[in-house]
């Protein structure tokens, strides 16, 4: 399986660091670990908030669990602690994304991702409409 940078099939080398991604990973999932280290990269901890990541550079990979954050803050429910880490990270990634500060954000929880780009406001939504009525 190559990995991702130019390897050949089949090889088992690491990527080195000059062709691995230019993104930077926080956070304490393994699997984002064990694919930063692939790359030759490590993982880093997760800031305190969104405001703490490093601004420079291609972007950033952050892993958030909501475990970890109701270990942290203990007796809160599960959404308490998904309202934390919307407060923290979601809502001032969006809000930078709103701004122009960032290109584009994405979140992924499970098996579903939503990709929000700087330019999603301009797009006009509208609701689908039922059977021959989309032709019209």
């Amino acid at each position: 399986m190559p990995c991702g940078c130019g390897a050949p099939r089949g090889a088992a080398a690491p990527c080195s660091a000059s062709q691995g991604p230019q993104r930077r990973a926080f956070g304490e999932d393994a699997y984002l670990r064990g694919l930063w280290h692939l790359h030759g990269g490590a993982c880093q901890a997760l800031p305190p908030h969104f405001g703490a990541l490093p601004q420079r550079g291609a972007g950033a990979v952050l892993a958030l669990a909501v475990a970890d954050e109701l270990r942290k803050t203990m007796p809160s429910t599960f959404l308490e602690a998904l309202r934390a880490l919307d407060e923290r990270f979601i809502g001032p990634a969006l809000t930078q994304l709103r701004r122009g500060d960032l290109e584009r954000v994405t979140l992924i929880a499970n098996d579903s991702a939503l990709q929000v780009h700087r330019r999603s406001a301009l797009k006009l939504w509208r609701r689908a409409r039922a059977g021959l009525g989309s032709f019209a």
